[in-house]
């Protein structure tokens, strides 16, 4: 379970991070979470307590879910799983293909 932050993004057109590695990054020129839509999703695998240390057991097809502060659900089937440097995240590929 993790806090989700609003991240934009940076004038050479990577991806915005959250200041904090326990902290989950919504995209926010993607669907917001509660929308049947794609949703990119930003944290850090490794370092101080990374949100996403243990993504590598994800696979395509698998399901997650995101909650609101509400308790409010919303189940989501994993389309890709990529993996980038923070320097390095192409937002034009992310939220275009």
């Amino acid at each position: 379970s993790a806090a989700i932050e609003p991240v934009g993004a940076h004038e050479n057109g990577m991806v915005g991070q959250t200041q904090d590695r326990r902290k989950v990054g919504w995209y926010m020129g993607s669907a917001p979470t509660n929308a049947n839509s794609t949703v990119l999703l930003v944290g850090y695998r490794f370092g101080d307590t990374p949100i996403f240390s243990k993504i590598d057991q994800l696979k395509t097809g698998d399901v997650i879910e995101i909650r609101n502060h509400g308790g409010d659900s919303k189940w989501y089937k994993i389309q890709t799983i990529d993996f980038y440097a923070a320097k390095d995240s192409p937002l034009y590929r992310l939220v275009t293909e």
